[in-house]
């Protein structure tokens, strides 16, 4: 016969893996906001004509969003990589703001 098991046995039996669900959640959303908002910066502060710089924001958002997915599998403790991340996303945010976009 199968033992079940439940919800509430699953962390203390596998204490790596809430640590890996959190840095994955991490990385999919985190990265996610913050390549759009670094995509939009680029797109805004770009030297180009309106549609080459957004252009080159879209291809640059792709390493950046593989940049940050690096980045937070990286760091010992998975709170310091959604530390980062929201840092980040609030200077990112807070510089297009300023830039009137």
């Amino acid at each position: 016969m199968m033992k079940s098991l439940s919800l509430l046995q699953f962390p203390r039996r596998h204490p790596q893996a809430l640590t890996i669900i959190s840095r994955a959640l991490a990385s999919i959303v985190g990265g996610y906001l913050i390549a759009s908002l670094a995509c939009a910066l680029l797109a805004v502060s770009l030297p180009m004509s309106r549609i080459d710089s957004t252009v080159c924001a879209m291809m640059m958002s792709f390493l950046i969003y593989a940049l940050v997915v690096i980045r937070v599998f990286c760091v010992k403790r998975s709170l310091r990589a959604w530390q980062e991340l929201l840092l980040l996303a609030v200077a990112l945010f807070g510089t297009l703001k300023l830039l009137g976009a």
